[in-house]
């Protein structure tokens, strides 16, 4: 019946996954894949601080005739500071007000890097602001 298969299934996927379940060639494969790579004493807190971002991403909308000429844009964001106190960690926002600049004959798709405008994490590391040219 339909109705059996379909709990068998559901069943199948409860289960764990063990060696017993395991054939031999998976067990192999199993063991390939862990042969394949080191974690050397990485905890999970270094694992999120070395992939935290903290760069801010911003487009900007720019006519063909300004990126010939190169141009300054007045841009407003919205980054996350995040600071430690006596209640744990907290999380704030800082509304900035920045002047970029681009020069004479940038294209579009360019990524104009302001050096750490971006969000700040608990350890006083700042992002960067990364603004991307884009057509009107």
């Amino acid at each position: 019946m339909a109705g059996d298969s379909s709990k068998e299934l559901i069943q199948s996927k409860e289960e764990e996954a063990t060696e017993e379940s395991l054939s031999a060639e998976d067990m192999k494969a199993l063991d390939r894949f862990c042969g394949s790579f080191e974690v050397d004493e990485l905890t999970f807190e270094d694992f999120c601080l070395a992939h935290e971002d903290l760069d801010v991403r911003l487009d900007i909308l720019v006519p063909q005739e300004t990126l010939v000429t190169g141009g300054t844009r007045q841009i407003a964001y919205t980054r996350v500071v995040e600071s430690k106190s006596s209640k744990g960690l907290e999380m704030t926002k800082e509304r900035l007000l920045f002047e970029i600049s681009f020069p004479p004959n940038s294209s579009y798709g360019d990524v104009i890097v302001v050096v750490e405008k971006g969000d700040r994490n608990s350890d006083g590391i700042f992002g960067n602001l990364q603004v991307t040219l884009k057509p009107i």
